[in-house]
């Protein structure tokens, strides 16, 4: 994050390559048609003007047909500003909760939000006054989007993109299992398909490999438990599903960025 509460910039290139999961709200805004993008189990196919709602703890992946190209504005920032802000006669809180994941803009709407994207992506000033402007420029975006959000129903582009049911089986499967030892076969078998079948399906639909959106639900579960703070990191390791404590360490700084003792401390700010 910089000195001011969020981080926002303009991307051309498909930074990650793997999924992603953070403590932050993220809004995506897509400039082209170029793309599709997973959260949790439903992938929306991108367009000029979709907008991408990502909740805190949530698996979200961007996966492009041409490869490491997708234009976007992005912006993350702690879901605690949204509660700072919310009134009972304006709960911007609730609005974002309740939204529909994929919209897609409006020219008139898209050419707003993304003049007040360059306006928080430009750098701050060092005059007095100007790192308490950039505040005040994401209060006034997340007022804006609030309004087109409440406005606004869940685009047929999204709601027509279902995935086989392989997929969402698969991923209930996981759901239910990812404390055990979950093998290719135990899953192929449960859902009487081929190890090959399943994982072409599964790929084809959310962009990553079984094994990979295995490894990222059992380290959401464990980031909820540790920002809970009431496990050692030890137990919470043993409660998601991992074995071995070492690779637990590992994967989670690898994926998440720290450590989960950092983690957990940063948690608490």
């Amino acid at each position: 994050m910089a000195a001011f509460p969020y981080y926002a910039y303009y991307g051309t290139k498909i930074i990650y390559t793997v999924p992603q999961l953070h403590d932050e709200m993220e809004i995506y805004i897509s400039m082209n048609h170029n793309g599709n993008f997973l959260v949790q189990d439903t992938r929306y196919p991108l367009e000029t003007g979709s907008l991408v709602l990502i909740h805190p703890f949530e698996i979200h992946y961007v996966f492009s047909s041409i490869k490491d190209h997708t234009e976007r504005y992005d912006l993350r920032f702690p879901i605690k500003i949204l509660e700072r802000l919310s009134t009972l006669q304006s709960n911007l809180l609730n609005v974002f909760k309740t939204a529909p994941r994929h919209i897609v803009l409006s020219r008139p709407d898209l050419m707003k939000l993304c003049g007040m994207m360059e306006e928080l992506i430009a750098p701050v000033g060092s005059a007095f006054g100007e790192d308490i402007q950039k505040t005040i420029l994401l209060e006034n975006f997340l007022l804006t989007l609030a309004s087109i959000l409440r406005h606004h129903h869940e685009e047929k582009s999204a709601l027509q993109d279902l995935p086989d049911h392989t997929v969402i089986d698969t991923i209930t499967y996981i759901s239910a299992h990812y404390l055990e030892s979950i093998h290719l076969d135990d899953i192929a078998a449960h859902l009487y398909v081929s190890k090959s079948r399943l994982c072409k399906f599964f790929k084809d639909h959310t962009g990553i490999s079984i094994g990979d959106y295995m490894t990222m639900l059992r380290l959401q579960k464990a980031c909820v438990l540790l920002k809970e703070n009431t496990m050692m990191v030890r137990d919470v390791a043993a409660a998601v599903g991992f074995k071995s404590y070492p690779h637990f360490i590992r994967t989670f700084t690898n994926k998440i960025g720290m450590s989960p003792k950092k983690f957990v401390r940063e948690s608490k700010k």
